[in-house]
């Protein structure tokens, strides 16, 4: 064995033996994306956090919107906040159609509206 071989041994044994400080890769696909669950329209909280949702898009767009029904709601947790995507029936000067809104609400309460469409 010649020097160069007998030093990249000795080099390739020392790394091999070090302690590695990398961090493991997380796993493929979804590893740790929540997957939403579906909620009850008629759950109290759910006819709630709905309500929320009409009054600011109506204050920020200037309407009249009347809050109607929760058609459909999906909820997933993520760190200390809980989103709720929801379709809610609305009563506006348009008359009565499906909205979709997602609101985002805070382990402390705290509410925002982070998404509407009619």
């Amino acid at each position: 064995m010649n020097e160069m071989a007998a030093n990249y041994t000795i080099a390739s044994t020392r790394l091999k033996s070090l302690p590695t400080t990398r961090k493991p890769r997380l796993p493929a696909g979804r590893g740790r994306i929540p997957i939403p669950k579906p909620v009850m329209p008629t759950d109290p909280h759910v006819i709630y956090i709905g309500e929320f949702a009409v009054n600011i898009h109506s204050e920020q767009a200037g309407t009249n919107l009347v809050f109607a029904n929760v058609v459909g709601c999906v909820k997933w947790n993520v760190f200390a906040a809980a989103f709720d995507a929801l379709i809610i029936k609305v009563n506006g000067p348009k008359g009565t159609y499906n909205g979709k809104a997602q609101v985002a609400e805070a382990i402390t309460g705290h509410k925002k509206l982070i998404y509407w469409k009619e």
